[in-house]
């Protein structure tokens, strides 16, 4: 499937990520400035379907970064005849960060949704233990 590219306006910054993350998901702030770009001159005549490339180039920009920090715990003890214990405990996500997903790239202002970051990447924090006993 094609992916249609936007035309960039001259002279306007598109301010990718500025401010929090609350500004990220509303609809009249979005991720980036959403009048840095507009339908390509080829969509003008409201043609349905693919109506070409705008002057954006392909992964010209950038969306919000990722975080997150996986750790373990783990202690082994030696029992009697060469068996051991193995207590483990594992934390994935530990800071609980949460990564956002890309901005909303379909160049339609009536749907409202251009910029817009409307969900996330990944898990919440999740711990798991576990005990293994070998022999």
């Amino acid at each position: 499937m094609w992916d249609n590219r936007a035309d960039s306006v001259a002279g306007v910054a598109p301010q990718m990520g500025k401010g929090s993350h609350w500004d990220w998901v509303n609809p009249n702030k979005g991720y980036f400035n959403t009048a840095a770009f507009t339908l390509p001159t080829s969509c003008n005549d409201n043609t349905p379907g693919w109506c070409g490339f705008g002057d954006t180039g392909k992964n010209a920009y950038w969306g919000p970064g990722v975080f997150g920090i996986d750790a373990s715990i783990m202690k082994n003890w030696v029992l009697l005849n060469g068996k051991t214990f193995q207590f483990r405990w594992d934390a994935f996500n530990a800071t609980n960060h949460p990564n956002f997903s890309g901005p909303s790239s379909t160049v339609n202002q009536a749907a409202g949704t251009f910029g817009v970051i409307s969900s996330t990447n990944g898990n919440a924090r999740i711990f798991q233990g576990a005990l293994r006993l070998t022999f």
